[in-house]
């Protein structure tokens, strides 16, 4: 998307491109953090979802579930693109591929609902946080985008 931004001299793109690799990266460090404070196991461990290993820095992707990355990521990215192009199109098509991506990790039994649910509530407010964050020139230093 930002190589068709640049050749096609789309700035709208580029900057969206841009908000969601920041928005994309600030949940993926909440997200892994959370994740090495919790180690809850995941569903097809065959262990209930009560199964928690508390913070350690070691761990195996077994014991990883909560919250969901897939999720988190997926809403990140797609609430910076719905609040960019906010029409009657975009954003229930972005909303709807990040909500059947975080469906589909349950489905799979790779997490619990709950994981899946705090792991897109995170992907969410940190995408709108990330947007609101850039709104009349006001960004941060450490940003991808100005």
């Amino acid at each position: 998307m930002y190589v068709y931004g640049h050749f096609a001299d789309d700035g709208k793109m580029r900057k969206t491109v841009l908000l969601s690799a920041e928005s994309f990266v600030l949940t993926g460090i909440f997200v892994q953090t959370i994740k090495y404070m919790t180690h809850r196991h995941r569903p097809d461990t065959g262990d209930g979802p009560y199964a928690w290993d508390g913070p350690s820095i070691h761990g195996t992707t077994s014991n990883q579930s909560f919250p969901s990355g897939h999720a988190s990521s997926a809403f990140a990215v797609a609430t910076v693109i719905a609040s960019e192009y906010d029409n009657a199109i975009v954003p229930p098509l972005a909303y709807t591929v990040a909500a059947i991506t975080a469906l589909n990790r349950v489905v799979q039994n790779g997490h619990w609902a709950s994981d899946v649910f705090v792991g897109s509530a995170i992907g969410y407010f940190t995408g709108k946080a990330v947007v609101a964050s850039h709104r009349g020139g006001n960004a941060s230093k450490l940003s991808f985008a100005r």
